[in-house]
């Protein structure tokens, strides 16, 4: 248990110092710690009317030509039908808990696609996410027929992989968080047909605050019209838009508040004054004379019921902390 503690540990420290295009290569160096593969699978994905549709792969100590030879071969992969069958039950299934030996090397997944790539014992496990129908799994791989995984090996596989998935969801947003964001705030990874492809823990609660029966894997269609806009979709009980992330895009997600009252010019004052802005800087940036912003001050503390800049600034962190919608 020591071990495990220390791993949980170590993840975390990585998850907060590691950048995003190395972290998953620094968490399985550090699970191979405590079992030993040579080569390992990451992958992600969302279940789709009970099939599963992996969108993304991460290899270690893996040729990338394996990735389109695997999207070939994968009707064949009987683990991941197996994983996918029972996610909500048993977690963690060994190629030799599914056929024998003999079945296995007569197998084509083997023939076309394991005997290629050295993998002679495979090892999954899987994590599955029910509030947005997301899962990850991470197989490890052997080349040594004779080297079997033990029960010690999977007892600690099926323990240590949800750390590794929480490790890499914290990863990924601190990476895109790039300032401290406030409580009920929240982001999820979409594609362009509205997909959500990874997610923050608080991101499912917030939605199903407007839309009760929400379980993903897309947004609802509501919520999808908004990823071609660029400003901010109001909803009763929720505030959402997006910002683009590559080909795909950050849907942040929040609760209403006091801010969204104010007319778009006055949000525009209100965040200057939190960055420390003079009345005269703000003019200038706003193309605005110092009197008109004293006058939008006057009409925000009003609104707001504060009385000076600093109680807006306070106000203001503790409900958007240092987000800009």
């Amino acid at each position: 248990m020591h071990a495990i503690s220390t791993l949980a540990r170590d993840l975390m420290r990585l998850a907060r110092t590691t950048p995003i295009t190395r972290f998953q290569d620094e968490a399985l160096a550090r699970l191979r710690e405590l079992v030993s593969f040579d080569s390992a699978l990451w992958a992600t994905g969302t279940m789709q009317d009970e099939v599963p549709h992996t969108h993304d792969m991460h290899l270690f100590n893996l040729p990338t030509a394996m990735i389109a030879h695997y999207r070939h071969i994968q009707p064949q992969d009987v683990l991941l039908a197996r994983l996918i069958a029972t996610r909500r039950k048993q977690p963690t299934w060994n190629i030799y808990d599914i056929v024998t030996r003999e079945q296995f090397e007569q197998s084509a997944f083997y023939r076309d696609y394991c005997r290629i790539y050295g993998l002679e014992q495979l090892q999954s496990t899987s994590h599955y996410d029910e509030a947005i129908s997301l899962y990850s799994i991470i197989s490890l791989y052997r080349r040594d027929p004779a080297h079997n995984f033990s029960t010690r090996d999977r007892h600690l596989q099926e323990m240590l992989v949800p750390l590794l998935v929480d490790a890499r969801n914290l990863n990924l947003f601190i990476g895109l968080q790039k300032r401290d964001m406030p409580m009920h705030h929240a982001i999820a990874i979409c594609d362009r047909r509205s997909l959500v492809m990874e997610a923050e823990p608080g991101f499912a609660p917030l939605m199903r605050r407007q839309w009760p029966d929400w379980r993903g894997p897309f947004l609802p269609l509501d919520a999808s019209a908004m990823l071609n806009r660029e400003t901010p979709e109001f909803f009763s009980q929720l505030v959402l838009w997006a910002k683009p992330h590559g080909q795909l895009l950050q849907v942040h997600a929040r609760r209403p508040d006091q801010f969204d009252r104010l007319t778009p010019t006055q949000q525009r004052i209100v965040r200057l004054v939190a960055a420390g802005e003079s009345n005269k800087l703000i003019a200038d940036r706003l193309a605005l004379s110092p009197k008109t912003v004293s006058n939008h001050l006057y009409n925000i503390f009003r609104r707001l019921g504060i009385h000076n800049r600093h109680q807006l600034t306070e106000l203001y962190r503790k409900n958007r902390g240092g987000q800009s919608q």
